[in-house]
């Protein structure tokens, strides 16, 4: 019996020590767990703990068809593309029309394509995009000119090396395509553009990742930029990753915002905080660098207004403008008189920067009266970022009409000179300042292809506008436009009524890069009294010509 007590305590001892043992391994283990140990200290700004992963521009491809071609197109596809093509095509019709996809495929008045672009970095998602499209290389394709792109689906360009590979589809593209017929020059045919063509499909995913990942530090940063820029803007996914939500109210300021959280300090105690906006503000009225210092100061917010308003009587010009663009933005509208003279001055460097921190930051009933002023300015660029933001405002000075859902035409009241500009870039468009422009009356002109022709002779209140006929040698039309400068571009470019009993204003479907050709034109003979101007040309497909990518 002793012999068996004896036993059972030996038992239980080796079981307790056992336990101590693994216990003490346990908080061993624990104490060399890096992820759970607090900080001595976190007065320091995020970007010194985390940083974000890389969201740069991803370059995309994908494989089409465009259409309406009126011949200039050819029948030859690669077999493994026409079998994606073709079941395409079968999902995209099924149950709404009759089409035969390979009939489709072979007509004259169709081509197959790539189509490249890259969508931005931190892309949102129906973000637009311009696209390149190029006729597949040794086919009978002669031009995509008037044709329309049918959807494709855009993919990884670094993930496509043959036509039936899988990926993940990031966009879509599709719409009209534009060459350039515009400064005496003309695109190679069988390449063209589809300007805002494409779409992404998804947000980007923002990551910003712990250096040395810790728990406590990770929701310290999550707090900090929530507290910050409102709830759920940031959650911690890990002690080493966490997402990061665009606010809406910096959709069109993204990266701004990304530097922001970058500069944010985590310790938000009233003295640390004080300390710290005394040492920003110094900081502005001595650094060469004042953007970083004005986002800094932007990043805590309305805590350092009271401190930044010593600023606006600085006697330095750059100082004076960061503190009042800061103000601003932050939401005081008592930097609002320094920005406007600043606006006003034109010889100032920072009247641009001005005009657009009034249209971003202002109050509608504040930025709106000043604005409109600026429309009648001398300076261009002027003129267009006030026309800008007053079309965001939805001002009555700028009306807007969609033609033929492919372009717009901007129409801005205003007394300065006349001008027209025309976008070969981004979104498709007209702007017209000092609408409504006429044209003369005396007038006759044709496109420099012969296909189109305007015709007003004097006394008469009306032009007929004609259109040659892509297959047979007659001309379409007329369609009678009054002289005004709008009413010629809808008699171009809408399409023609379907049917007798349609309400619309008829047209003859002339493509957007045709109608600002025919502008371009009626400008230079002194038809139209207005200064024609247009945008840069768009980059689209510039990554292909970069790293001379093609199909394997």
């Amino acid at each position: 019996m002793r012999k068996t007590t004896i036993s059972l305590y030996l038992f239980i001892g080796f079981c307790l020590a056992g336990s101590l043992l693994l216990i003490g391994c346990e908080e061993t283990a624990r104490s060399e767990d890096k992820t759970l140990e607090k900080p001595r200290s976190l007065d320091i700004n995020i970007g010194l703990l985390a940083e974000f992963y890389d969201f740069g521009a991803i370059p995309v491809r994908g494989f089409a068809i465009v259409a309406n071609l009126n011949g200039t197109g050819s029948s030859e596809c690669p077999p493994d593309l026409r079998d994606v093509l073709v079941k395409y095509i079968s999902q995209q019709t099924l149950g709404k029309s009759s089409v035969n996809p390979n009939d489709f495929i072979n007509s004259k008045d169709t081509a197959i394509v790539e189509v490249y672009g890259v969508i931005p970095p931190i892309s949102y998602s129906g973000q637009r995009f311009d696209v390149k499209v190029t006729a597949l290389p040794d086919t009978q394709t002669t031009s995509l000119d008037g044709g329309r792109l049918f959807t494709a689906e855009l993919k990884p360009l670094a993930r496509i090396t043959r036509f039936n590979q899988y990926a993940k589809t990031l966009a879509v593209a599709a719409g009209p395509i534009f060459v350039n017929k515009i400064d005496g020059s003309e695109d190679d045919e069988v390449s063209g553009y589809v300007l805002a063509g494409g779409m992404t499909l998804n947000e980007a995913k923002i990551i910003m990742a712990v250096k040395e990942p810790n728990y406590f530090v990770a929701s310290t940063i999550r707090n900090r930029i929530n507290e910050r820029f409102g709830p759920n803007t940031a959650k911690a996914l890990s002690p080493e990753e966490l997402v990061i939500r665009i606010p809406e109210e910096y959709k069109e300021h993204r990266e701004k915002f990304l530097s922001m959280v970058n500069l944010l300090y985590i310790a938000n105690n009233s003295q640390s905080q004080a300390e710290r906006i005394d040492s920003l503000v110094q900081e502005l009225a001595t650094s060469q660098d004042k953007v970083t210092v004005e986002l800094s100061l932007d990043a805590i917010g309305k805590p350092v207004l009271k401190s930044l308003a010593v600023l606006l009587q600085s006697n330095d010009e750059k100082t004076r403008f960061h503190a009042a663009r800061c103000m601003l933005d932050i939401g005081n509208s008592k930097a609002l008189g320094v920005l406007r003279d600043f606006a006003n001055d034109k010889s100032s460097i920072y009247r641009l920067d001005a005009v657009n921190a009034i249209g971003v930051s202002a109050k509608r009933n504040e930025s709106i009266p000043f604005l409109n002023q600026l429309l009648s300015d001398k300076d261009f660029q002027i003129r267009y970022v006030a026309y800008d933001h007053l079309r965001k405002f939805g001002d009555i000075s700028v009306s807007r009409s969609l033609i033929a859902g492919d372009f717009f035409v901007d129409s801005v009241i205003s007394s300065g000179e006349n001008l027209i500009f025309v976008t070969r870039a981004d979104i498709p468009k007209i702007v017209i300042f000092g609408s409504p422009i006429r044209c003369s009356q005396d007038m006759f002109i044709e496109s420099r292809n012969g296909n189109i022709i305007i015709n007003a002779k004097p006394g008469e209140k009306y032009a007929s506008v004609m259109r040659k006929h892509a297959k047979e040698p007659k001309l379409i039309g007329p369609v009678m436009a009054n002289l005004e400068v709008t009413d010629i571009i809808k008699a171009l470019s809408e399409t023609p009524p379907k049917s007798k009993d349609e309400r619309k204003r008829p047209g003859l479907a002339v493509p957007y890069a045709d109608t600002i050709a025919i502008l371009d034109e009626l400008a230079k003979s002194g038809y139209i009294n207005a200064e024609f101007k247009t945008g840069p040309m768009t980059l689209a497909g510039a990554i292909l010509e970069k790293n001379d990518v093609k199909d394997r």
